[in-house]
């Protein structure tokens, strides 16, 4: 399985790495918009995103990314 890295997680969730970064430091939050539109993606609760912080909002989002990486794989795999 692939590294994951914050460039990954950041690129699937259309954030620049500087605000990822950020975030993972618990320097900054996400904005209301933003985790509805993260929540939706990763199936991470809203309330989790806006109101989780550093590490442990950044352990949430690369688990999402691991997840949707082995269902990305999986339907690869079922198509051949």
């Amino acid at each position: 399985m692939e590294k994951i890295t914050l460039t990954k997680i950041a690129n699937y969730l259309n954030l620049s790495n500087s605000f990822l970064c950020e975030v993972r430091k618990g320097k900054k939050r996400f904005s209301r918009e933003k985790s509805l539109e993260i929540s939706r993606k990763t199936g991470i609760p809203v309330e989790t995103v806006l109101f989780a912080r550093g590490d442990e909002l950044y352990a949430k989002l690369a688990f999402a990314y691991q997840v949707q990486q082995q269902i990305s794989e999986w339907r690869k795999e079922t198509k051949k």
